[in-house]
């Protein structure tokens, strides 16, 4: 797996979720690698807010898994799980939406041979 198909996750310390608590916050979502959030508010700590809906989908090319449509609870938590984007041909991260397209490129021509 090359570095840039890493999925980082933004951690937070208990001051700030104790913070973001304070405020009526949930923290910002991130989109998931090849994957984007809507609306775009959804990953800005400061527009966040309690009973906010966001959606997340994947690039064209890629097969989602996780859940869908986050809503900021009163809690300060999101529900659901976390989003991820694979290929969807071999359900792995991969590099860049060409390196998916030439797998099925090899795997469609050896089926011909």
């Amino acid at each position: 797996m090359c570095s840039a198909c890493v999925v980082i996750f933004k951690t937070y310390s208990l001051a700030d979720e104790n913070t973001l608590l304070l405020h009526g916050l949930c923290p910002p979502l991130e989109p998931p690698v090849h994957g984007h959030i809507s609306p775009p508010e959804c990953g800005d700590a400061t527009s966040v807010y309690i009973g906010m809906v966001c959606y997340i989908d994947c690039n064209l090319g890629y097969v989602f898994s996780g859940s869908s449509k986050r809503l900021c609870l009163s809690s300060g938590h999101w529900t659901g799980f976390p989003a991820s984007c694979h290929c969807k041909l071999y359900q792995v991260y991969t590099c860049d939406g060409l390196y998916c397209f030439f797998k099925r490129l090899i795997l469609y021509l050896v089926m011909l041979a």
